[in-house]
């Protein structure tokens, strides 16, 4: 069950959709400005326009409840980058629906962020392992083939990965 922050201007309509989220079975979580500094980074909120306004949201992943679209409401959605919006008029299926297609785009843009760490990783070890491979070239003068064989082979005979014996050879070199 995921957990949702409510920021919203009018504390009676907060109240309200908290309870409506609580019966949907989602854990509400109502912070005040004040209290409100901690990571949100995995989160879903749901903000009032006032709200986005006048206070500055730090989440990625905020549903837009509004009384009517407009210029203004979806200038709001573009520059908050919203992942939905829901009105005065919702009903339960609507405000659920709304919260699970926020909730899989959440868990798909997640995916795709560690699997962007992992491929940015691996660019990083390939830049150091050529660096170093280029090092062996220039000093042993050797063939870049030979190079990565010896880089290879350390690090089969001391069963550590590449990219170590790559940071060993450069670490040597300085």
């Amino acid at each position: 069950m995921r957990e949702i922050y409510l920021f919203m201007h009018d504390n009676n309509l907060k109240k309200e959709l908290a309870q409506k989220l609580q019966q949907l079975g989602y854990r509400v979580n109502c912070p005040n400005d004040q209290e409100y500094s901690f990571n949100l980074d995995s989160h879903l909120c749901i903000a009032d326009s006032h709200y986005l306004m006048h206070h500055s949201l730090h989440c990625p992943y905020v549903i837009l409840y509004t009384d009517i679209i407009n210029d203004q409401a979806l200038d709001l959605i573009k520059k908050h980058s919203c992942t939905g919006f829901i009105g005065l008029d919702y009903c339960h299926i609507s405000l659920q629906s709304v919260i699970e297609v926020a909730s899989f785009k959440i868990k798909q843009l997640e995916k795709v962020h560690k699997e962007n760490r992992k491929l940015t990783r691996k660019l990083q070890d390939r830049r150091i392992i050529e660096k170093a491979k280029y090092l062996l070239v220039k000093r042993s003068r050797i063939s870049e083939e030979e190079a990565y064989e010896r880089m290879r082979s350390e690090a089969m005979n001391q069963q550590k990965t590449l990219r170590s014996i790559a940071d060993l050879i450069l670490i040597n070199e300085e």
